[in-house]
């Protein structure tokens, strides 16, 4: 069964079509990137197909059940949204902020137990951010803030992970160990990612299979291998874009 599928989906923002009559399955065990210029609606389509917005047309389903029809508290427990960025209105410690994935799993007035702890904990040693539990969020740097909420949603322990830039403001070496573990993660659920993504050799080498948002609304998407070349590159970013080929690895830069 598809962690999540779409028929006929039509996306709009602010006049701008997304995407029009896209038709998505997405299966256990793959890895999507999301690939667009600027404006491209990246993030709006991210969030419509967690929920948090509305489609203009079109049913997306997550495990056959409409999204519509999912109580919030039990889509949580399936999907998990990594947004661009976070804020941490209040003083509130790493642990504390990490256990917050974890409300999902809770009843209404139950407080996090000891394997919440342990789950929250562990997330944080995939982070690289062990021995953090007691330190303010707002003392961190920004690529430390950014891992914290990638803990947390480690710690949501959800099948499909939907992640908006999740390399944002990290260094060369977390992006690659932390893009590793979400991956990890996923298999380990029998779940699905799915990256909005600017780096594209990033997405050759974490994702299997691409969705390219073009102008007007028209979309590529399919392996990676077969949608994501120079020519839908250099169409895509409305830029000259050349393929190397290095020890049988293919990159991409701009010309």
């Amino acid at each position: 069964m598809s962690l999540l599928q779409t028929e006929g989906l039509v996306v709009e923002i602010a006049g701008i079509t997304v995407c029009h009559d896209l038709a998505l399955q997405i299966v256990p065990g793959s890895s999507w990137a999301i690939l667009g210029g600027n404006g491209a609606g990246k993030t709006t389509l991210l969030h419509t197909l967690a929920g948090v917005r509305l489609a203009q047309q079109g049913e997306i389903t997550i495990k056959g059940q409409p999204l519509s029809a999912w109580p919030r508290r039990q889509l949580a427990q399936v999907v998990g949204l990594l947004a661009q960025e976070s804020s941490d209105p209040f003083p509130i410690t790493v642990l504390e902020t990490v256990l917050i994935g974890r409300h999902p799993h809770l009843d209404r007035w139950q407080w996090e137990g000891e394997e919440d702890i342990e789950i929250a904990q562990r997330a944080l040693q995939q982070v690289a951010l062990e021995g953090f539990e007691s330190r303010m969020v707002d003392t961190l740097s920004g690529g430390e803030r950014h891992r914290v909420t990638i803990a947390a949603l480690m710690a949501q322990s959800t099948q499909l992970l939907l992640l908006d830039e999740p390399t944002n403001h990290l260094d060369l070496h977390h992006q690659v160990t932390l893009l590793d573990e979400l991956k990890a993660v996923a298999s380990a659920a029998d779940g699905a990612l799915i990256s909005v993504l600017h780096d594209i050799n990033l997405a050759l080498r974490f994702c299997d299979h691409a969705l390219l948002l073009l102008p007007n609304g028209v979309t590529l998407h399919g392996p990676i291998d077969e949608v994501v070349n120079s020519e839908t590159l250099t169409e895509l970013y409305a830029h000259p874009v050349i393929e190397i080929a290095n020890d049988e690895q293919r990159y991409f830069m701009p010309r």
